[in-house]
């Protein structure tokens, strides 16, 4: 009998034998669990831009980073209105004197600034510049909170039949409108960041400027991209950990945030166009859409109409999920239908989301308490 074959090579028993010992001697298994995304950060627009690529694509992170630099830093010096060369900063000292030309994206995101202030009845409104700036917004903040009548007051140059937009140039027809694109610019930057990127081939990352973000592709294998939003009541809490579907976007508003105090009340960041004074509530308001500049646009709206206002436009944005908090004791939830699938709790769990459902019938712009948009005269 050949014996031989019979016998085990020693290098078989050693691959045999090692896991073995490894067990034997308490070793834990290999952590198979996938790598997070690799992510990079810098400033811009005032707030945090971070980009994350799937780990399996971390070589595309440099080029992916030096590229939205360039595209976030082009459209900051175009509309910021906290710097005085943009393009903004030129329209608001020739308000009421003369029409100023803009570049294609400036002339774009003013085009849309005013769609939205339409499709919402008014709750969008980017001429309430003078009363941002009358509650800090634009920078020292004042000792005492402006009375109400001189919040009022500060928009008597606002509203959107005030804003001339024709031949790729604008015109504010009072020498006392202002407009500030804060409350869309930055879904708009993060947009454009993700257009540029797709148009140099790159396939999986996501974009994060402050409280907005589009993702594309997955950070890993069969997953969404995730980003936390803070709880509204204790910033430094985590509220709950969100997906962002492929090719969506999120954006969301929250009160006190990044705002100042003046006189123990919280000045914003949201602005009521119809008083010119902050929000109160709701307290968190996060919108899921297919573009950051809608997600902007609307998180922004919806705050200032509340939950009952709200329901009367998710006709209009049957694409677009919403999530809302409204200050009271105790805070109550809102959402609409699936958006809990998208949620994981962290600092606080609703003990019931209320159904933020689309009213039946035509949006009434009154019976949210807004004046109906003017006609347009372009």
């Amino acid at each position: 009998m050949n014996f031989c074959k019979h016998i085990i090579p020693a290098g078989a028993l050693i691959l045999v034998w090692l896991p073995l010992a490894g067990w034997l001697g308490g070793c834990s298994p290999p952590d198979r669990r996938p790598a997070p995304p690799v992510s990079q950060s810098f400033r811009a627009m005032g707030t945090t831009v971070t980009v994350s690529v799937n780990p399996r694509r971390s070589g595309d992170l440099p080029g992916l980073v030096r590229l939205t630099k360039q595209t976030v830093s082009d459209i900051e010096r175009r509309i910021s209105v906290f710097l005085p060369t943009s393009e903004i900063s030129a329209l608001n000292h020739a308000a009421g004197i003369t029409r100023i030309p803009l570049s294609a994206r400036t002339y774009h995101l003013l085009v849309l600034a005013r769609k939205y202030a339409r499709m919402t009845g008014g709750a969008f409104d980017i001429t309430v510049a003078p009363a941002a700036e009358l509650w800090g917004l634009h920078g020292k903040a004042p000792l005492a909170p402006p009375a109400p009548d001189v919040s009022k007051a500060s928009l008597s140059g606002a509203g959107w039949e005030n804003v001339e937009l024709t031949n790729q140039a604008a015109f504010l027809r009072t020498p006392y409108t202002r407009v500030d694109l804060c409350g869309i610019g930055i879904g708009y930057a993060v947009d454009l960041a993700v257009v540029a990127a797709r148009e140099e081939g790159y396939r999986s990352f996501l974009i994060r400027i402050g409280n907005h973000a589009r993702g594309l592709g997955w950070p890993r294998d069969h997953q969404t991209w995730r980003v936390t939003i803070p709880d509204p009541f204790l910033h430094h809490l985590n509220l709950a950990e969100i997906d962002i579907p492929s090719q969506a976007a999120v954006a969301w508003s929250v009160r006190g945030l990044r705002a100042p105090r003046i006189g123990g009340r919280i000045a914003g960041p949201v602005l009521d166009p119809r008083t010119g004074l902050p929000v109160g509530s709701p307290a968190l308001c996060v919108v899921w859409a297919d573009t950051a500049t809608r997600a902007d646009a609307l998180s922004t709206a919806f705050t200032v109409l509340g939950p009952a206002g709200t329901s009367s436009l998710l006709n209009r944005f049957e694409d677009c999920s919403v999530l809302m908090v409204e200050d009271c004791p105790p805070p109550r939830f809102w959402a609409t239908e699936a958006v809990c699938e998208l949620i994981r709790w962290r600092s606080r769990r609703p003990a019931e989301v209320i159904p933020l459902r689309p009213h039946s019938g035509k949006l009434s712009a009154r019976a949210a308490g807004l004046q109906p948009f003017p006609p347009a005269r372009d």
